[in-house]
């Protein structure tokens, strides 16, 4: 029988080797500053293995990473972005407070006065809801006002008279004074009035001129009496929504013709025979 030879069996190199450098579990081999192979401790617990381009570490979660680069959050707080720094947590917001921002910095926390101005709302407590919904506002511009005694012989031969109001039942803002109407904002007002026009010769031909007189427009309807008034006093009720900027002005104006003379009276009395009223609407 022959002998077959299979190949060249090798010696083994000798040397060092690689040295088992762990000591603990979880340990992690790298290679350190000096090039050279070593050990890298276990992290801490909820540590991260990480790297900063050139070793890796444990340490908290960075931002740039994914993470938030913090080790507690309060709990409730919003979180607040520190661009590639550690996420911050606000304090739990009180009762009552809202979170607002200035454009620049952090956002804060305010309440009451300070958010109303932050917000540009005027620092009133006058808004009102009801459990049931129902809303009040006890600054709203609203107002009633009244001619308490007659102005006799203002008109009736193209006189223009403007009508009196000297008495106020409500003006909610303030905004009524000396016959006339000052609107405190822009916006939509309901408007209106009743004139108590007597004296009005029985044989005459009439005709009356009532008129809103507003800064933005003037609101116009005529009325003919032939043959005078068939009740006296004659009531003229009229009433418009009116487009107002903030400052313009309302009067009510009476023009009547048809008389030789201006012998007409706008009534006035207890009973609001002669009134105006508004408020805003939007």
């Amino acid at each position: 029988m022959s002998r077959r030879t299979l190949g060249t069996i090798k010696k083994p190199v000798t040397g060092t080797g690689l040295t088992d450098p762990m000591t603990t579990r979880g340990d992690v081999i790298v290679r350190n500053s000096s090039n050279v192979t070593a050990r890298l401790a276990v992290g801490a617990a909820s540590k991260v293995l990480q790297s900063d381009g050139t070793d890796v570490s444990y340490g908290t979660a960075a931002v740039a990473g994914g993470g938030t680069g913090a080790t507690t959050l309060t709990d409730g707080g919003v979180l607040l972005g520190s661009g590639t720094g550690a996420i911050t947590p606000m304090a739990v917001l009180s009762d009552g407070e809202f979170i607002v921002g200035n454009g620049t910095t952090d956002p804060v926390a305010e309440s009451g006065a300070t958010v109303l101005a932050s917000l540009t709302i005027a620092n009133h407590d006058s808004i009102s809801i009801t459990s049931s919904g129902e809303a009040t506002n006890d600054e709203q511009p609203c107002f009633l006002v009244y001619n308490s005694a007659t102005d006799s012989n203002v008109t009736g031969n193209g006189a223009a008279a403007t009508v009196d109001f000297d008495t106020e039942v409500f003006d909610q803002g303030a905004n009524f004074a000396s016959d006339t109407f000052t609107a405190p904002v822009t916006g939509l007002y309901q408007l209106n009035f009743n004139v108590g026009l007597s004296g009005i010769t029985s044989t005459a031909n009439v005709s009356v001129v009532t008129k809103f007189v507003t800064s933005n427009r003037t609101h116009e309807f005529t009325t003919k009496f032939v043959g005078g008034l068939q009740v006296d006093p004659y009531s003229l009720p009229f009433s418009a929504i009116v487009d107002m900027d903030a400052s313009d002005t309302v009067t009510i104006t009476l023009t009547n013709t048809g008389e030789t003379g201006d012998d007409h009276d706008i009534v006035g009395n207890s009973s609001l025979t002669t009134s105006l009223s508004g408020c805003l609407l939007a």
